[in-house]
């Protein structure tokens, strides 16, 4: 249960991993299709298209739409500021999540 993706009692929740498919076939169809984008160049560029058989998965729009699910916001005293004119260290506050078995550590 340790990788949430059934929910267990530690756990706050579950991935979405993209659905159910009912049948080995359905299975199958799947994992073929999406690995014959990984694999074969005369496919390669499905491989970045939503509507391929890995959704966009790879997709720079998909990416900025869920860059929240992977990414902290960080706060900077206006848009204008670049890396440059920040100050080269910064206090950092971790916490892990609440499912983390060593959060208590």
């Amino acid at each position: 249960c340790n990788c949430c993706l059934i929910p267990c009692e530690p756990c706050e929740g579950s991935l979405l991993v993209g659905g159910d498919l009912a049948t080995a076939e359905e299975l199958s169809e799947v994992i073929r299709g999406r690995m014959l984008e990984l694999t074969d160049p005369a496919q390669a560029q499905m491989l970045f298209d939503p509507s391929g058989n890995n959704g966009g998965t790879f997709s720079a729009s998909a990416f900025w739409s869920k860059v929240t699910e992977y990414m902290q916001a960080v706060c900077l005293p206006s848009c204008e500021t670049g890396y440059a004119s920040t100050s080269s260290t910064r206090s950092h506050l971790y916490s892990p999540d609440q499912d983390t078995k060593w959060r208590k550590v």
